[in-house]
């Protein structure tokens, strides 16, 4: 399977399928391929398919079945998908800035930022 040097891939995982919906058309645009999960286990499962290398993870922490710290969990205890950097995704600043030290993640994006602000941050996480 060859993947383009350039494209960068993001798996957006949250439970909100408008929002999800919204986010990937943003980053669709400025030329990212963007894959959705509804819950950490969706999110798992399509991880282990290995049908894409993904880039991001960008992860909601209040989710139905498998929440974020949950999927967390199991993402860094399987060593085909550890590396696989997370962005901690949520609307409550305060708890989610102490999420990203606990959840070992590269960042934090809000849901209520700027679009620019989100995309500059995805870009870092990226390069």
């Amino acid at each position: 399977m060859e993947f383009a040097e350039d494209k960068k891939t993001i798996l957006l995982v949250d439970d909100n399928a408008a929002l999800q919906e919204l986010i990937k058309e943003i980053f669709e645009t400025e030329g990212y391929d963007v894959y959705g999960a509804l819950n950490g286990r969706e999110a798992l499962d399509f991880l282990s398919s290995d049908k894409v290398r993904v880039d991001l993870i960008l992860l909601d922490l209040k989710m139905p079945v498998m929440d974020g710290y949950q999927f967390r969990a199991q993402q860094l205890s399987d060593q085909k998908i550890a590396s696989i950097p997370v962005l901690v995704l949520s609307a409550d600043d305060g708890s989610s800035k102490s999420a990203v030290e606990q959840l070992k993640a590269k960042g934090f994006c809000s849901k209520v930022s700027r679009v620019e602000d989100m995309l500059e941050t995805v870009r870092r996480c990226c390069a």
